[in-house]
Formats: C-alpha cells, sequence, structure tokens
C-alpha cells in the first residue's frame, strides 16, 4: 500500500523532491531512520551479502544447484562483515529505516555515493488470495511484484542525476526506464515533472485514484511556492515540507480499508483469511511519512525527514493496545540533512 510521489529538476530548484508513505502492518518491527551498513539482523535473512564473494562458480551455465556451488555461496553469505581500511569510511553510509525481520529497506540513500533507492510492492486481488495461501513460502515472497526506483544524485551541479524504473510485473515484459532529467523512455512515459507510483504497475492504467491525486497535490504546491531565481537556497523549506506531509496526509474516502483512494492509510485490520483472529498483530495503516530533498548547487545538500504516523500504543502486549496517530509530535520526527561527499 506504499505509495511515492517525486519531482525532478523542478521549477523550485531542487534536483530531487520525494514524498514516501509506508504502509504495513503496524506490529512488525522495524527500526527508524539512521546510519548503518545493512548488518545482518535476523540470521533467517542476508538482506545483501556483506563483502563480493571472489570464490564464485565460473561455470557459465546458468543452473547454481549443484552442490558444490551452494556450499560457496552459502560460505560467502556466512563470513559476516569484513571491512578492508580502504572501505572504512564508506561503513555506515546508508541512511535509512530497516525491516529488521528481513533486515532490508524500503527508502535510502547512499551518502558517499549519491545512490537511492525505494520500492512499492504491485498488489492485485490475486496476489492477496496467494498470499493466504503461500504467505509462509519464500517462494512465494520473491515472486511477489514490485515497483523499483533508483537513481544517483550528482554531487555537484556538474555532475548527471540518472533515475531509473524497474518493475518486475509489467504485462508487456521486464523494462526499466530512464526518468533522468525528465526524459521519455521507449515512448512509454510522458514528459513530466512530477511521477508517482504505488501498489498498480507504474504508468500503467488503472492508475491508482491516490496516485492521480498525490501527482496533482505535488504539482500545485511546486506552482504555489514559486521563487525568483533557480537556486533552492531561495525557498522556504519548511514550507514545502509541511505541504508535503500535508499531501501524504490526505483521506478522501471515511472508509480505512480504502486503500486505492487514500493517500493516508487509517488503521484498519488486515486479515490474512476470514477465521484469522484480530489482534495488534492484524493493525494495518501508514507506519512512516519520509521527504527527502537534494539540493542543485553549489554541492548537492540532502535533507530527509522522517516522521511516525501511526503506531501500536502501549507498546508493551496488552488486550488494551490501539493505533495512536503521531504525526503532529515533533519528538517522532527525525531530521538528516548532509552533504553528499566527493570520491577523495
Amino acid at each position: 500500500m506504499c505509495i511515492a510521489i517525486w519531482s525532478t529538476n523542478n521549477q523550485l530548484g531542487y534536483r530531487l523532491i520525494l514524498a514516501f508513505n509506508r504502509d504495513e502492518f503496524l506490529n512488525r518491527p522495524s527500526l527508524p531512520a539512521h546510519w548503518h551498513s545493512f548488518e545482518q539482523l535476523n540470521p533467517e535473512y542476508q538482506a545483501f551479502p556483506p563483502v563480493p564473494c571472489s570464490s564464485s562458480p565460473t561455470s557459465s551455465s546458468p543452473s547454481t544447484t549443484s552442490k558444490g556451488s551452494t556450499n560457496k555461496a552459502q560460505d560467502c553469505v556466512s563470513v559476516g562483515r569484513h571491512i578492508n581500511q580502504k572501505d572504512q569510511r564508506k561503513e555506515n553510509d546508508i541512511l535509512s529505516g530497516i525491516d529488521t525481520v528481513t533486515g532490508a529497506t524500503w527508502l535510502g540513500i547512499s551518502k558517499h555515493s549519491g545512490k537511492f533507492a525505494f520500492l512499492t510492492n504491485v498488489e492485485t486481488q490475486a496476489d492477496r488470495d496467494q498470499e493466504a495461501v503461500h504467505s509462509k513460502k519464500l517462494s512465494f515472497k520473491l515472486s511477489r511484484g514490485y515497483n523499483l526506483i533508483i537513481g544517483q544524485i550528482g554531487r555537484t551541479g556538474n555532475e548527471e542525476d540518472q533515475i531509473e524504473f524497474f518493475c518486475n510485473k509489467d504485462p508487456e515484459g521486464l523494462y526499466g526506464a530512464d526518468l533522468s532529467n525528465n526524459k521519455e523512455c521507449g515512448g512509454r512515459l510522458e514528459d513530466q515533472r512530477v511521477y508517482g507510483i504505488s501498489n498498480g504497475i507504474a504508468n500503467q492504467a488503472p492508475i491508482l485514484p491516490k496516485v492521480a491525486h498525490g501527482v496533482h497535490l505535488m504539482e500545485d504546491c511546486l506552482s504555489r511556492l514559486t521563487v525568483t531565481g533557480e537556486k533552492c537556497d531561495q525557498v522556504d523549506q519548511s514550507a514545502v515540507e509541511m505541504s508535503l506531509f500535508n499531501l501524504l496526509s490526505q483521506v478522501t474516502n471515511d472508509s480505512p480499508k480504502d486503500t486505492s483512494s487514500n493517500i493516508l492509510i487509517r488503521p484498519h485490520h488486515r486479515l490474512m483469511t476470514p477465521d484469522t483472529p484480530i489482534s495488534s498483530d492484524t493493525w494495518c495503516g501508514t507506519k512512516t511519512q519520509t521527504i527527502l530533498f537534494a539540493s542543485k548547487s553549489p554541492k548537492t545538500r540532502i535533507t530527509l525527514v522522517e516522521r511516525d504516523a501511526f503506531q501500536i500504543q502501549p507498546k508493551e502486549p496488552s488486550t488494551n493496545t490501539h493505533p495512536v496517530w503521531l504525526g503532529d509530535d515533533m519528538s517522532h520526527w527525525r531530521r538528516f540533512e548532509f552533504d553528499l561527499t566527493s570520491d577523495s
């Protein structure tokens, strides 16, 4: 149910403006945005191999089912993190929240390289039906659809930005779309300044109402907050932040279960099967909201603001737990500001 609305090279003078809602089971364990290196948190998962495996099989065969290949892959994962001095300065280079069940993230950026990524699940009724039957099977989880945005923000005004889009469930085949500088790719994307994705296949009909609404709201925000010149240091960024958090908190339908129209997903019980018992673990809704800015000059400066949306309170197990809105409580906001570092 996540949603992302973003703009590149817009009239406010930013390289990137991103507004992102993470919609999830509210009791799902996770860590807030912080600096890290994707250390392994759960022994059942290794989201990213800690070091390249130099002894990988060299066979040209696509199969990796042989016993020797499997052991080598397992050995490569099991060695743990080894940090040589050359890479020491890149340690704790990633800024993101972490899903502690898998050790992965939904949105993150590297301070050293300017590389970033965010994703949303592609969810259909068929997916929900299969989830009820195969929710514990790893093969099913790996086959789930997703929209993935990956990119790299230039560290100075002389470096170009790169933004690519990929969807593994596109009916016309897997493809990547270049969104850098609002370029059109393969005739499939319109020349636009604002983009949006949620749980449908991006840029494919039908476009979810909340995506169309979110794009319209950001376009309106960009047009209202006009500035003279092209430097984003002339922009009242706090006003932009509040406009974007208001965007992420829009509700257009009274039903909390209307996840296709409402940008903010209010807490509701999501049951995998009709006989699933209602509990604190079945509460679903918007868990966090994130705003990201990338300035243009002289050095690229990143601002990331994350705030908690709905949380189960109290956190201790209790029969009286219930979701609470925390978005207006500044103690539940986290702000990070930094310049992208150079290779030197």
